[in-house]
């Protein structure tokens, strides 16, 4: 995988998400939805430059293992929320009507 989210040795082939191992900059990207949902904007950029003859554009990782998130469901209506590393925050789940 290069900073393009382009398959190597797969002219045309990009992935993202779960299936791929992304390092940027001494940074890895975080296996999360959000992190996906940008890595698809790149590559649909990508795929629109590759069409126009242009240079493709490298991926910015916004969502990296060096700041993990993580929200984990207690049931009752409880979850726990990582937003840092040292950052806990535990309490009520909103319901959406």
């Amino acid at each position: 995988m290069d900073n393009c989210l382009r398959v190597p040795d797969a002219k045309g082939i990009y992935a993202a998400g779960d299936c791929i191992h992304l390092k940027i900059g001494g940074r890895w990207a975080s296996k999360m939805a959000e992190e996906a949902m940008f890595q698809r904007e790149t590559i649909a950029e990508n795929i629109w430059r590759d069409l126009k003859g242009l240079d493709p554009k490298p991926h910015k990782i916004r969502f990296s293992t060096d700041n993990p998130k993580c929200l984990v469901s207690l049931g009752g209506g409880v979850a726990v929320i990582v937003v840092r590393a040292e950052d806990l925050i535990c309490g009520e789940t909103p319901v959406l009507a």
